[in-house]
């Protein structure tokens, strides 16, 4: 089961304070530790998922100019990482969402089981908890501006987001075992009076962009760099 949270990058927190590495609500039984192929798996998921949108594949959402794929942030995900080890389901406040390089978004999700540990051990799940964000599209809708009931879904989608980077933690806290996913982006998403993207016929018209070969519809940067 995952429970929704607002998300992205406009979303307040009643939190004020950063308490990295310490597990505020439970026992810590896996923090992080994603391999190259976890990496890989939710850079392809999000890209696949943009795609599907850029080319217009997605019912009542306009195709998309310019959208770029995403890379992997190593800083991203320490920042995502740090944040999960409070396994504390709150988003990071927006104060301290800075980077040198930007401001970044946030999506968070959460899957619980009772009282029987997971039947996926140990192991993230972040391809539902992705789906389980885009979803949002069909349940609410989304006509471009931003809507907190869809926020997780045009973070997602926020086609100047090029990088991301997420962190993991599986832990219990009576009586449930907890597995919860953070995903940042850069530059953030779900800024107001900003659309996601500009509607039209993909294409790589910014400079230093170029169709990608991997998932035509989207825009490579030069400094695309692969997570390993």
């Amino acid at each position: 089961m995952f429970v929704p949270t607002l998300g992205g990058l406009l979303v307040l927190s009643l939190f004020t304070g950063r308490s990295e590495g310490q597990c505020l609500e439970g026992k810590l039984l896996r923090s992080g530790e994603l391999n190259c192929e976890e990496k890989q798996a939710i850079l392809d998921k999000h890209n696949t998922l943009r795609r599907h949108v850029a080319i217009g594949n997605v019912s009542n959402q306009p195709s998309a100019v310019n959208m770029l794929q995403m890379s992997w942030d190593d800083e991203l995900a320490e920042e995502a990482q740090d944040w999960a080890d409070r396994c504390s389901f709150e988003h990071t406040p927006l104060e301290q969402r800075k980077l040198s390089r930007f401001t970044y978004g946030q999506n968070l999700g959460m899957s619980m089981n009772y009282p029987v540990e997971s039947s996926l051990g140990n192991a993230p799940d972040f391809d539902a908890a992705i789906q389980d964000w885009f979803n949002e599209v069909y349940e609410y809708g989304y006509n471009g501006s931003y809507n907190p009931n869809s926020g997780h879904y045009s973070q997602v989608i926020w086609a100047d987001s090029q990088f991301v980077g997420c962190g993991y933690v599986y832990y219990y806290n009576k009586p449930a075992y907890s597995k919860l996913y953070v995903c940042n982006y850069g530059p953030g998403g779900n800024i107001q009076g900003r659309r996601a993207y500009h509607q039209g016929k993909p294409g790589c018209t910014e400079p230093d962009t170029k169709p990608s070969s991997e998932f035509p519809g989207l825009c490579q940067k030069s400094n695309a760099e692969e997570p390993c």
